[in-house]
C-alpha cells in the first residue's frame, strides 16, 4: 500500500503520462496486443479530454459583446 501513496504523490504531467501512453501503444501493437492497444488509447483519450476540460473556460455574455 506504500507504493501506492508513493506514486499518487508524484508530479506527472500530462504530456509525460502520453508518452508513457505512446511507449505502452508502440509495446501493445509490437507485441501483437490489440484489445490491449485498444484500451491503452482509451486512456490516452482519457488524459486528452481531462487536458481540455481542466483548461476550457466557460464565456460570458460580456466576452461576447467585448469581442465586438
Amino acid at each position: 500500500m506504500d507504493e501506492a501513496n508513493e506514486t499518487a504523490d508524484t508530479e506527472i504531467t500530462a504530456s509525460e503520462a502520453l508518452s508513457c501512453i505512446d511507449k505502452l501503444k508502440a509495446y501493445a501493437c509490437k507485441e501483437g496486443l490489440e484489445p490491449l492497444y485498444a484500451k491503452i488509447a482509451e486512456c490516452a483519450n482519457l488524459i486528452q479530454d481531462a487536458v481540455i476540460a481542466k483548461n476550457a473556460k466557460q464565456s460570458t455574455i460580456k466576452d461576447y459583446f467585448d469581442k465586438q
